[in-house]
């Protein structure tokens, strides 16, 4: 079958895979670049779910690696907006630099590297606004930057800096996660658990600015600063935070932040230390030890918002997003009577078995009311590691989760990402020390395909990476050398393992 005609076939063969009930997808924020993956997790709900169709069975594919030398991935490689001539950006960003490649065809190259400072630091965060102009974090210098184009609108252009941001001392911590309202602004949580708006002046223009429009100490809110995920938004203005002790939802009206609910939970579990410094945190969360940070970031389904927890073994645990219905009868798990914004929790079969460190580091990966979610082995490749997938769903009749299908056979490392439009998860991880990528029936958890991408130890490994999708079908993603491409070539020749 061409590509051509297996691309009708994918889009009607995806309404009967979402099945009865499927959620809309998160509305598009309009200050986004125009891709389908502008940000972390894919959309501002931060479902790692993407409407474009990646390589499907029966199909040659063929890898391609840049080794950007620029001290190592970028966790999130952001699609942008297309140039005139059909070109496709990806940008990302390093612990030292900003990085932007072209893909048009079977091209695929570095265009340019702009180094951010002259020290390492985790400037993973960011996020591409409309125009292909990058936000980036500067956590040591307490920055808040924005890179586009030097050339505006030409493919080959180099990056430059546009503006900067320093945060006032009224505004402890470092920054580390942000992401953008559906009004434009930029939204900054620093480790000190202060949320931060910017307002984005002349975003189009050669010349924007970032000035700032309002902040909140989170701990008024909930006692809670230890923050260290990124938080989804929805069009309402509702911002979702999880900390070590709880789920917290503000809106974002605009001109400030107000609260609207919080929900105490230990994600942790009861046995975990306390308030452990970000920079010890990250290398226990390295190291693989056991409790290490607030779980995942919040994932948002219809009518609740998800989490896996960082206990061992982890849960998947869902808050009610609006109203808790009248009548409800708050949750008892493990012997622990939970918040009443508890909806359900599931302890899931594949996820940190007690002794061998670890947490489900990754964010799962949500279509409809379905959530799948993968055990991580650390951002280095490891010659026995922890396989395990599942899925399990929102029971919204019944207000429960449910595990649908979960395989102790396959391990896939990286974050996660499905494509409602072949209705495959794909992702890679090791078996018997090769890379190996798959794409997993999102109905079935059966493999569709699977393609050999060589050692472990070679340049494709993936540390835990987003996966995006380019219109023409390919996978990128951040890898040990640089970033990396997956490419459809043709549709015979089968590339089966």
């Amino acid at each position: 079958m061409r590509p051509r005609f297996a691309l009708a076939a994918l889009a009607a063969a995806a309404v009967g895979v979402a099945g009865a009930g499927a959620a809309e997808p998160a509305p598009r924020n309009p200050f986004l670049a125009a891709s389908a993956s502008p940000t972390f997790h894919h959309d501002p709900a931060a479902t790692g779910s993407t409407p474009l169709p990646g390589p499907v069975a029966g199909e040659a594919l063929e890898l391609q690696v840049i080794r950007t030398r620029a001290n190592g991935p970028s966790c999130w490689s952001l699609v942008g907006e297309p140039y005139a001539g059909g070109a496709v950006p990806v940008w990302g960003a390093t612990v030292t630099h900003v990085t932007k490649v072209l893909v048009d065809g079977p091209r695929f190259e570095l265009v340019d590297k702009h180094r951010i400072d002259r020290e390492m630091d985790l400037h993973w965060n960011c996020v591409l606004l409309r125009g292909n102009r990058l936000a980036v974090l500067d956590p040591n210098q307490r920055r808040v930057m924005l890179f586009g184009d030097r050339r505006p609108g030409e493919a080959e252009s180099p990056i430059a800096e546009l503006a900067r941001f320093v945060l006032p001392a009224a505004v402890p911590g470092k920054p580390q996660t942000l992401t953008a309202a559906y009004d434009g602004h930029l939204l900054v949580l620093t480790d000190a658990g202060h949320l931060v708006a910017l307002r984005v002046e002349g975003l189009g223009s050669p010349a924007p600015a970032l000035a700032l429009a309002a902040s909140l100490d989170l701990a008024s809110v909930d006692g809670d600063i230890a923050c260290h995920n990124s938080q989804p938004v929805d069009p309402d203005g509702g911002v979702y935070l999880v900390s070590d002790l709880a789920m917290t939802k503000v809106r974002w009206t605009g001109k400030r932040f107000e609260p609207v609910w919080h929900a105490a939970y230990d994600t942790r579990g009861p046995k975990a230390p306390r308030r452990v410094r970000p920079g010890l945190e990250l290398l226990r969360v390295l190291a693989g030890a056991e409790g290490t940070g607030s779980g995942t970031t919040p994932t948002l389904l219809e009518d609740v918002v998800v989490i896996v927890d960082g206990r061992t073994p982890n849960r998947l645990v869902a808050f009610w997003r609006g109203e808790i219905p009248p009548g409800w009868e708050p949750r008892v798990a493990g012997g622990e009577a939970l918040d009443p914004r508890v909806a359900g929790v599931l302890e899931l079969p594949f996820a940190t078995p007690a002794g061998r460190g670890f947490s489900t580091e990754n964010s799962p990966a949500a279509w409809g009311d379905a959530v799948a979610v993968a055990q991580w082995n650390g951002i280095f490749p490891v010659d026995d590691p922890l396989p395990g997938v599942q899925r399990a769903r929102w029971d919204a009749d019944a207000a429960e989760l449910r595990l649908d299908w979960s395989r102790g056979d396959v391990n896939l490392n990286n974050v996660l990402t499905v494509s409602t439009a072949t209705g495959l998860l794909y992702g890679q991880g090791v078996e018997a020390g090769r890379s190996v990528y798959r794409a997993l029936d999102w109905t079935t958890g059966e493999t569709a395909w699977a393609f050999d991408l060589g050692d472990a130890g070679d340049a494709a490994f993936d540390g835990g990476n987003q996966q995006s999708i380019l219109p023409d079908r390919s996978l990128v993603w951040g890898c040990k050398a640089g970033i990396a491409r997956l490419r459809v070539v043709e549709s015979e020749a089968a590339t089966p393992r």
